[in-house]
């Protein structure tokens, strides 16, 4: 298992660490097995608050660990952000958010899931709202951002509701 997931995280880091610096990053590379890969059955893990990440996250690369700091701070952009990795059929998520925090509960603390770990789609698409948004863009021109990176050759995308 241990070597299954570092060969999908190198992977996931090859496919978007080139896009690290671009603000609205490249074209993704559909070409890339990893985003062939299927998901294993989902993995949920609750903590304290978002400041405290899951321990199913202590053998990843930091690269992935921070992408999950990054959507956890980042919960009211990603709520209206689609993902176009097909888990919106298959695990039932509803936006880009819901691949990596399973549920924020009222007493500050967070059911985080798994999903978003080993999926690289997940993962530059968190990312690259995260950077758009903190440079200044509005979640509309966001979503459009995102929506256009993934509408051709992609998953049917999470239904995620539009901002006001």
């Amino acid at each position: 298992m241990r070597k299954w997931l570092l060969a999908i995280t190198a992977a996931a880091a090859q496919c978007f660490s080139a896009s690290a610096a671009a603000v609205s990053s490249p074209p993704m590379d559909k070409s890339c097995p990893f985003h062939h890969q299927e998901h294993p059955r989902e993995v949920r893990e609750q903590t304290q608050s978002a400041e405290i990440l899951p321990h199913f996250l202590d053998t990843v690369a930091p690269h992935i660990r921070e992408i999950y700091r990054m959507a956890a701070k980042n919960s009211a952009l990603l709520k209206y952000i689609a993902c176009y990795c097909g888990c919106g059929e298959k695990d039932h998520h509803i936006d880009t958010l819901s691949c990596f925090i399973f549920k924020e509960k009222p007493d500050g603390s967070i059911i985080w899931d798994k999903h978003a770990a080993e999926c690289g789609i997940c993962l530059d698409t968190a990312k690259t709202a995260v950077i758009n948004y903190q440079s200044g863009k509005s979640i509309k021109e966001v979503r459009r951002i995102i929506d256009e990176r993934y509408q051709k050759g992609f998953k049917k995308p999470t239904p995620t509701p539009l901002p006001d």
